[in-house]
């Protein structure tokens, strides 16, 4: 045995170094898995992408779908949460109308969706709404807001401050500072 140590002392070392660098390498691996990671602060609620809502149990038959790449939902699924969004109101016999904007949340206690963001909204018929943000409350089935807004159809354009728009009535009013051009002549009330 002595005789083949003496011949093979170069492979038998190299066989050694190999056997510790391999115990090492396993054993560190053992370690890191073993540890707990910290994943840094904890977000509340399920976060969900690509989501399509719809929320038929509103007043005046009025049915709203939205549709959104980034939903996070809170833990008692009361408050939602969402990003870059699509909001569809349908009501009964009339014109539906788009909304899009950046974020918004919805309380499903107060049936209140607050949308902000640059929102643009569009109808059926042809008109389209800019404002930065609005409220769109499901019980009564009104999109409101207190912001500058830009209302622009086929027949009139108006701008003003505040508006209050009664989805499934059709009924819409701005609040102050009100502009109107009806066929390209403007009327100031």
């Amino acid at each position: 045995m002595s005789a083949f140590f003496r011949k093979n002392w170069p492979l038998v070392g190299i066989a050694l170094l190999v056997l510790t660098v391999l115990f090492y390498l396993g054993r560190s691996q053992k370690e890191v898995i073993g540890k707990p990671v910290n994943p840094g602060p904890a977000e509340e609620g399920v976060k969900l992408e690509d989501i399509h809502f719809t929320n038929e149990s509103t007043g005046d038959g009025l049915r709203w779908t939205l549709d959104a790449k980034e939903v996070r939902i809170s833990d008692d699924r009361q408050r939602v949460s969402f990003t870059d969004f699509l909001l569809k109101l349908e009501p009964q016999n009339r014109p539906v109308v788009h909304l899009e904007g950046k974020s918004g949340q919805y309380d499903k206690a107060s049936g209140r969706l607050v949308l902000s963001g640059g929102l643009r909204g569009r109808t059926e018929d042809g008109y389209t709404i800019i404002t930065e943000s609005a409220v769109f409350d499901q019980n009564e089935g009104v999109l409101t807001t207190e912001e500058a807004v830009s209302i622009t159809g086929p027949l009139l354009s108006v701008e003003g401050r505040g508006l209050a728009y009664y989805v499934a009535r059709e009924v819409l009013e701005i609040k102050s500072e009100v502009k109107t051009q009806m066929n390209g002549k403007p009327w100031v009330s």
